[in-house]
């Protein structure tokens, strides 16, 4: 991030506005920025640039966007994402972030969520826990490259010891996603990906013959559970014998073109959307 004297007048300028007049623009950026107020007004002066902590700091206390005061065009889109990685950011900590931005969702009235699919969508998954769990160890071993998976095999009805830092979390977005109601999108594409990671987990050897059976048939029921849940135009947990437990859903095919797993959350007049970067 390149700062000049200029582009440094211009947020100072920006943060003024925001101020009472009878408050010093020296003090306001002491404070701000944990500086004496000569080092305050040394930036003030232009002797002293703001470095990336300075910016840090005072995008976040006076809510600025920097696009403007860096000529960033219209056309050109910057944005936060948050990496999933095995430290600071794990899959545990992702899956918490599903559940607690459903659970924001599910206090809104009125809701809905469109989801256009490159895999079935995940929660889907939750509900049935050997499907769940081999979808969180393919992710783990194969995507995050896990240390602790390297030399270990997927076994459904012995479970790998890291799945159980995930409690009971798959559980509860599962819960949480049976009562909002949403549209998703599906294409060709769509339930291959699951069948692929089923075929390479075998043909690798990381599940037996008796695993991938297993799956399979998991696998074949949920589909057919989600074809009766779009006939019924309602959401229902796979086996429950509960009606009218679940939100409205429905279910298009998109013939055209490959999905991305993109969300748009509707809620209300507000709309909120998650997409992939890549």
């Amino acid at each position: 991030m390149q700062i000049n004297f200029d582009v440094q007048s211009s947020i100072l300028d920006a943060i003024k506005s925001t101020l009472d007049p009878s408050v010093s623009l020296a003090d306001e950026l002491a404070e701000c920025l944990c500086v004496s107020k000569d080092s305050a007004y040394r930036r003030i002066r232009g002797q002293t640039l703001f470095d990336i902590a300075d910016i840090q700091k005072i995008t976040k206390k006076y809510n600025l966007s920097l696009d403007s005061f860096f000529g960033i065009e219209k056309s050109n889109v910057t944005f936060n994402f948050q990496s999933i990685n095995t430290t600071d950011f794990t899959l545990v900590d992702y899956y918490k972030s599903i559940e607690k931005n459903l659970s924001i969702i599910s206090s809104m009235h009125p809701k809905h969520l469109y989801y256009s699919a490159r895999d079935i969508p995940i929660f889907h998954y939750f509900q049935i826990p050997e499907l769940g769990a081999f979808k969180t160890f393919f992710w783990l071993k194969y995507y995050l490259n896990h240390p602790d998976l390297h030399d270990v095999k997927f076994n459904a009805k012995e479970l790998p010891e890291i799945l159980n830092d995930f409690s009971d979390l798959p559980k509860r977005i599962w819960e949480l996603y049976l009562k909002i109601p949403c549209t998703e999108i599906w294409s060709y594409e769509t339930p291959n990906i699951t069948l692929r990671q089923i075929e390479f987990a075998h043909q690798t050897g990381i599940i037996d013959i008796d695993t991938c059976e297993v799956l399979c048939h998991k696998f074949k029921s949920m589909l057919t559970h989600i074809q009766n849940q779009a006939e019924e135009g309602i959401k229902s947990t796979i086996d429950s014998k509960a009606t009218l437990e679940g939100a409205e859903y429905n279910l298009y095919f998109n013939e055209v073109a490959i999905g991305d797993n993109f969300f748009l959350f509707k809620m209300g007049d507000s709309k909120i959307v998650f997409n992939i970067y890549c």
